[in-house]
């Protein structure tokens, strides 16, 4: 989930108001993860972020924005990544009750999966990180602390904004856990249950 805050002028008054972008389906958000020992593949079946003194998964998440096409810059107050995490240790090698996780932002367009259309590269391990890289992403916009299960918050006000002035395209954001010991597991953005 998205949540940006804004500032909404009316006549006489200025009235804080918040929207909320919550995909429901494929069409509305993209994500996946890429993993270091199947270089040339992604899955989608989850997401996951675990350091690479354990294995090394890293994952992609892009919403359509187009529903606060309307906002300026100077208008938002406030944006938030919000996520849910389905559990700490998942692959059983990390007795870890703390996993920072932090997202930056993708530097150009991806495809989740080779049906989708377009010549965008498929996000892969070595479309990042191969002799070759064709996608690469920035610097860190936001650190959160996975503490357990449940839903948790990236501040992302600085990057939504830079979204939305024109500095930056939103090609989504790219989560890791930068280690040691990160292993955290998070829902597809597609699971209804646990909708981002």
């Amino acid at each position: 989930m998205l949540l940006a805050g804004f500032i909404l002028l009316t006549d006489d008054q200025a009235a804080a108001a918040v929207f909320t972008i919550q995909p429901q389906n494929e069409a509305e958000s993209k994500d996946t993860k890429i993993y270091s020992s199947v270089a040339g593949s992604n899955f989608s079946s989850n997401l996951k972020v675990v350091s690479a003194d354990i294995t090394d998964f890293r994952s992609l998440v892009q919403f359509d924005l187009s529903a606060v096409a309307g906002l300026m810059a100077a208008d938002i107050t406030t944006a938030s990544l919000r996520l849910y995490v389905t559990g700490l240790n998942t692959n059983g090698l990390s007795a870890a009750t703390s996993v920072p996780v932090t997202v930056s932002p993708i530097l150009g367009h991806w495809r989740e999966t080779s049906a989708d259309p377009g010549t965008a590269p498929l996000a892969t391990w070595s479309a990042f990180f191969g002799t070759t890289p064709t996608i690469s992403y920035g610097a860190v916009s936001a650190t959160q602390n996975a503490a357990g299960v449940g839903y948790f918050d990236w501040d992302i006000t600085s990057l939504v904004k830079s979204w939305k002035d024109g500095r930056q395209a939103n090609y989504g954001v790219f989560l890791q856990a930068p280690g040691p010991l990160g292993d955290v597991g998070i829902a597809d953005t597609d699971t209804p249950a646990f909708a981002p």
